[in-house]
Formats: C-alpha cells, sequence, structure tokens
C-alpha cells in the first residue's frame, strides 16, 4: 500500500482540479487529502452543474468525467429518450421495464419492451429503435394471426411438406422469411429445400421447371433422345442424359453429327440450337474462318489496321466491320464482313467513269486525297453519316471537297422513284449548307462532264488557281 504523505502525493495536492468535484458530505469522513490519485476507493463526485456520479479515484486522474455532461448518462428533462423522442417514448412498455424513459438515453444499447398502437409486444435495443426501426409485427418481420405465411399463401400449404418440417408451425413464419423448409410438388410428388421467401416471389417446383433432373420423366434422355445422341460422351465428367434435365440452364459439352464440339446450355439446345461452328457464330481455324473458306477475300484483308485480328480470326458472314486494302490500286476502307461477299470489288476500283478521272487528275497533280470522305455530324435523312466523293487535302487540313453527280441526283431512274430523288437532293442540300459552315469549298461536277479534258478545266479553275498551296 502506498503511504500517502499529504501535500506531496495526496489528490488534493497531486490533482487539485478533481479535488474541487469531490462531493462534500457523501464520502463520509474520506477527504481528498486521504486519497492518491491512483486509488481504486469508489467516490461521489459533482461537477460545476451540480451533476452527481459515483466513480473510482483512478478512472478520474485517467480523464473520465462527468457521464452526464459526456452524454453517458440521462439527464431527465434534457438528453433522455422521454425529452428527444416523445414520439418513440409512447411505445415504451408500461409493465415490463425496470426502467422509465426518462431514465434512459436515447442511443443506449439496453433492451427493453415495446408496445405499438396496435397492441405487438416485442423486446428491441433503443439505439435500433432511435435509428427507425419499427414493430417487426406491423412491417411483416415477425408473424401475426393474420399476417403470417398459413394465412397470406394458402395454395402454398398444399405444398408444405407433412412430415420433414417436424413441429414447425407455418402459421409462425413470415412471409419473407429466410427459414429453409421442404416442399412437396402437388404435380409431380418432387421433394426439396428452400428458404420461404423464395416461394412467397413465385418459384415453384425445380423438377417443373427444368431446373432438376428425374429419371425418366424430365430428364434430356427422355424428353429428347435425339438430342441426348449428341451429348459428348467424355467431356461432361460423370453427368450424363439421363442425370440432366431437358430445360436446364446448365452448360455443358456436345459433339455434333457434323464433328464439332462446344459448349452451350442444355435448355438452348432444347430451343432449337444447333452447331455454332456450322452456323458461323463461332469461328474455328481452318475449317470456316475468312482464310479458309474464301482465301481470295483474305488477300485484301488489311495487314496491320484489324489490330491483332486476322482473316483466320473471323468468318465470311460476320456482321463486324474490318479494314480492307485493295491489292491493285492500294486503296484502303473499311466495309462489314459479310457484305464483301458479294463483290470484291475495290470501291475506288469500281467507281463510276467520272469518280476515276477526278481520281486521275488528283494523282496526276500530286495532290493527296480521301475517297467517300465522311464528317461525324453531317448526318443523312436515315441519321447515317454523309460522304463527299473525294477531299482534297494537304497537312491534315481539308481545302477542297468535290462531288461528282451522276443522273440520279437529278433524274428519277429505272432503279429509283420519286421518294428516291428527293432523299438525294435532300442529301446534296445538307452537303452544301454543311461545306459553306465549315468554310471548305466544295466543287459539284455534273455527270455530262464525262472526259478527262472536261474535268480538268473545272479543277484547274480551283486547284491551280484558287488554291494553289495544293500544289506547292
Amino acid at each position: 500500500m502506498i503511504k500517502i504523505i499529504v501535500g506531496e502525493n495526496d489528490l488534493a495536492t497531486t490533482h487539485p482540479e478533481l479535488a474541487k468535484q469531490w462531493h462534500p458530505t457523501k464520502n463520509g469522513e474520506l477527504t481528498p487529502q486521504k486519497v492518491t490519485a491512483g486509488s481504486n476507493r469508489n467516490i461521489w463526485w459533482i461537477c460545476a452543474k451540480g451533476h452527481e456520479w459515483h466513480s473510482r479515484v483512478y478512472h478520474r486522474r485517467d480523464g473520465i468525467g462527468c457521464p452526464y455532461c459526456s452524454g453517458q448518462r440521462a439527464i431527465p428533462g434534457e438528453n433522455d429518450l422521454a425529452s428527444v423522442n416523445k414520439e418513440l417514448a409512447a411505445q415504451w412498455h408500461p409493465t415490463k421495464n425496470t426502467k422509465s424513459p426518462s431514465e434512459v438515453l436515447p442511443y443506449c444499447n439496453d433492451k427493453v419492451w415495446w408496445v405499438c398502437s396496435e397492441g405487438h409486444e416485442w423486446e428491441a435495443r433503443i439505439n435500433g429503435r432511435s435509428r427507425g426501426k419499427g414493430c417487426p409485427y406491423c412491417s411483416g418481420r415477425k408473424a401475426t394471426k393474420d399476417n403470417n405465411l398459413k394465412v397470406v399463401y394458402p395454395e402454398l400449404m398444399e405444398e408444405w411438406h407433412p412430415t420433414k418440417n417436424g413441429t414447425l408451425d407455418p402459421a409462425e413464419l413470415t412471409t419473407r422469411c429466410d427459414k429453409k423448409v421442404w416442399w412437396r410438388c402437388k404435380i409431380c410428388d418432387y421433394e426439396w429445400q428452400t428458404n420461404v421467401h423464395v416461394r412467397t416471389t413465385g418459384h415453384g417446383c425445380p423438377a417443373c421447371a427444368g431446373n432438376v433432373a428425374i429419371t425418366g420423366k424430365n430428364d434430356l434422355a427422355t424428353v429428347n433422345p435425339d438430342l441426348a445422341l449428341e451429348f459428348h460422351k467424355t467431356k461432361n465428367a460423370e453427368l450424363t442424359p439421363q442425370l440432366i434435365a431437358a430445360y436446364s440452364n446448365k452448360k455443358v459439352w456436345w459433339k455434333g453429327k457434323c464433328g464439332h464440339e462446344w459448349q452451350t446450355t442444355v435448355s438452348s439446345r432444347n430451343q432449337g440450337g444447333g452447331c455454332p461452328i456450322c452456323s458461323n457464330q463461332k469461328v474455328e481455324k481452318g475449317i470456316n474462318d475468312l482464310a479458309t473458306t474464301n482465301p481470295e477475300l483474305a488477300k485484301q484483308w488489311h495487314p496491320y489496321k484489324n489490330g491483332k485480328k486476322t482473316a483466320f480470326d473471323v468468318t465470311e458472314g460476320s456482321n463486324k466491320k474490318a479494314w480492307w486494302k485493295c491489292s491493285k490500286c492500294g486503296y484502303e476502307w473499311e466495309a462489314v464482313i459479310h457484305s464483301r461477299r458479294k463483290s470484291y470489288d475495290c470501291p475506288l476500283c469500281n467507281a463510276s467513269k467520272g469518280e476515276k478521272l477526278i481520281r486521275d487528275y488528283l494523282d496526276n497533280n500530286g495532290l493527296e486525297f480521301i475517297y467517300q470522305n465522311k464528317f461525324a455530324d453531317l448526318l443523312g435523312c436515315g441519321g447515317q453519316p454523309l460522304s463527299y466523293d473525294f477531299a482534297v487535302h494537304k497537312d491534315g487540313k481539308i481545302l477542297l471537297l468535290i462531288e461528282y453527280q451522276g443522273s440520279q441526283h437529278y433524274d428519277i431512274k429505272f432503279d429509283n422513284n420519286d421518294e428516291d430523288l428527293k432523299k438525294q437532293q435532300e442529301h446534296d442540300r445538307r452537303k452544301k449548307e454543311y461545306a459553306n459552315k465549315k468554310n471548305i469549298p466544295l466543287v459539284e461536277i455534273n455527270y455530262k462532264y464525262d472526259t478527262y479534258d472536261k474535268i480538268k478545266s473545272i479543277l484547274d479553275t480551283y486547284c491551280l488557281i484558287h488554291f494553289r498551296e495544293l500544289t506547292c
């Protein structure tokens, strides 16, 4: 025991600020001069606001202050539940609690009894109630005589297993509870376990739904014996057509009559899905890739603009876009793969006579150009980008736009109608307006100018007089 020397190690000397809070009457003959700051004695204290409480001396030395001022104890009329949350205090059970709402804090961890306006009684922690948790019966979290599984879902009671749930009473379960119980299908007699809320949200018998196989009833071998013949014999481990439901969403391996092997769900096969390789939905190198099925077209596959993809990585019927390069003129363009099956022709090589003459002129004068140049913000009637036949450029800047306008721009031809003509002329109007807005000269050459000399005379005016920088 530490010897107390008044004036040296007593509380009044070492901690005078604590000595001031020593209760003057409730500690008997014990005074701050008779204890040290490390004493284990339980002492009465009184703070500057008049709050009184019990605490050990060494706790006070370690910084623990008034529990009322710090909000750790209730002060009736100030921070107690009855004062802070009168609506919640009104649900305080009048007989089942040893304390009153004025003796507890709104966020304390005490578990107490409550009674709601409907007369439901339950136990819950005060802090949970203060955070908004209400009556578990009114909210459906606990069963009542009017709101329980048996009353709300009488149709499910027809499938409640008569023996496997023991003494469990469905009248004591809520419709949304997570408890797993046993069921027996009234149609196929299949027995299974699942949560109550799974059943009340519409899920029925897994066997009837095709998620569980019953050999001889809904298994693949029974329902679709022809398809079962394509069930892969070695790649599905111990699974067989007799052990999987005909409409299961499980992915398994197949081997078609074609000899190809692939993975897909049983249900998709039962719905008519066939071999993805034969239908060109999946690429199999050496079988259905573009390089194998159409080597001539594959020669035009751009050597580097398609990233890591090669003609061996796509099928001839693909609807994806790819870059191509003409082996004759070197022109590069983008087009959907399956659209190339109908024509191997390069758009530039296959251009009209007038367009070819314009190209010759530009080549002869050493002018750089983009064929069928599109602007993302210039759209046609259908919302697709419109293109100019030629865009002459230098150092990344477009200096001249050229349009060679065939007869379809002026007259109704055998292969178009009045609507087509109106659409074509609307596109021409938009192109003019766009070029004017962007301050880019636009040359429109009528199809009647069909000789090199005629085209040269028109373009000379623009390229050699107005835009000498093109040839500099």
